[in-house]
């Protein structure tokens, strides 16, 4: 399919879109050649503008990559009909940035299974699980104790509960902090509201931070106990290199004392023999005892591997990077817009 057509399916679809929600929007907008991908609704006047990059006319798009877009723009227009923005922004005022990715990646199955239960768009469960595949298949999934990725698991997971063939079998089984991702799952799937989303977030977000104190106490007592292990080895390499010093020592001045005197002899055999014995014995004994070995075990002791970039749990990266190898394959985009509104009667 020609980029053309490709841009006048995806209208047609959002026409017949804006016309199935009785009046929800006075008017959506279909933006082309916006440097990114999203939408934007005022609550003012209740338009909604559907920002996308460019297509060229003449590009060559398949099926797959019209009903990611197609499905994308569903899920941005489904913020717009379903999300409470007012709950939202001041859990992230309050909570910061992370917090706020939690509510995130709880938001958005919610959002798609309302997009889905409304039958706005017939094909809206399928479009939304053929965009999830795309973007694991292209980007792979996260590690399971990455704390920072909590929220892209969660927005996976949420629409796997939603019945989407996920490509990919869930790790927030495997993971550390799996029971309080499950609760919050659990929870958020039976969830109605934004509101009640952002509660659910923020008792996760207690859950997660209780989790990981108790990990970095756990980390700290087995430092402090591999630091323990490695005074009690020095400790034995001195004991046992001062033992061998004075036996060796001993042995040394008695057998001078007996060729130079009893008396002379065994005073300076004892005193050299003790003196080179500690040292020589006591040298060896610190570095067999403990010094390097202990060093190395408590060096790998709380050694952290990187588990890769945080990933963004909505897909706008996505479909901005797809859009762009289209763009690439003419280079001729044309810019433009088309508007559905509401006509009153």
């Amino acid at each position: 399919m020609l980029g053309i057509n490709a841009k006048r399916a995806i209208e047609s679809t959002f026409e017949r879109v804006f016309k199935s929600t009785g009046g929800r929007f006075e008017s959506v907008t279909v933006v082309w050649g916006g440097s990114t991908a999203g939408v934007k609704y005022s609550t003012y006047d209740h338009t909604c503008n559907l920002l996308l990059p460019p297509i060229d006319d003449l590009a060559e798009i398949n099926q797959q990559q019209l009903n990611q877009f197609i499905g994308y723009a569903l899920h941005e227009l489904g913020h717009c009909w379903f999300t409470q923005n007012a709950p939202w922004d001041a859990a992230r005022a309050q909570g910061g940035q992370f917090l706020s990715n939690l509510i995130n990646g709880l938001e958005d199955p919610r959002i798609e299974q309302a997009v889905i239960a409304s039958g706005y768009a017939g094909n809206a469960a399928a479009l939304f699980e053929s965009l999830t595949n795309a973007v694991l298949t292209r980007d792979g999934y996260v590690h399971p104790d990455d704390i920072r990725n909590v929220p892209f698991q969660l927005a996976i997971e949420g629409r796997r509960l939603n019945g989407y063939r996920i490509c990919v079998p869930p790790v927030w089984e495997d993971s550390i902090y799996r029971l309080a991702i499950g609760r919050a799952l659990a929870d958020a799937h039976k969830a109605t509201s934004t509101a009640e989303i952002v509660e659910i977030a923020q008792r996760l977000l207690a859950d997660l931070q209780q989790q990981q104190q108790q990990q970095q106490q756990e980390q700290q007592q087995e430092q402090q106990q591999a630091g323990d292990d490695q005074a009690g080895d020095d400790q034995a390499g001195d004991q046992s290199g001062d033992q061998g010093g004075d036996q060796s020592g001993d042995q040394a001045g008695d057998q001078a004392g007996d060729r130079g005197g009893d008396q002379s002899g065994g005073q300076s055999g004892d005193q050299a023999g003790d003196q080179s014995g500690d040292q020589s014995d006591g040298q060896a004994g610190d570095q067999q005892g403990g010094d390097q070995q202990g060093g190395e075990d408590g060096e790998e002791i709380g050694h952290s591997s990187s588990f890769g970039d945080e990933r963004a749990v909505e897909p706008h990266d996505f479909i901005k990077s797809s859009f762009g190898e289209l763009i690439k394959q003419h280079n001729r985009p044309r810019l433009g817009s088309v508007t559905f509104k509401r006509v009153w009667e």
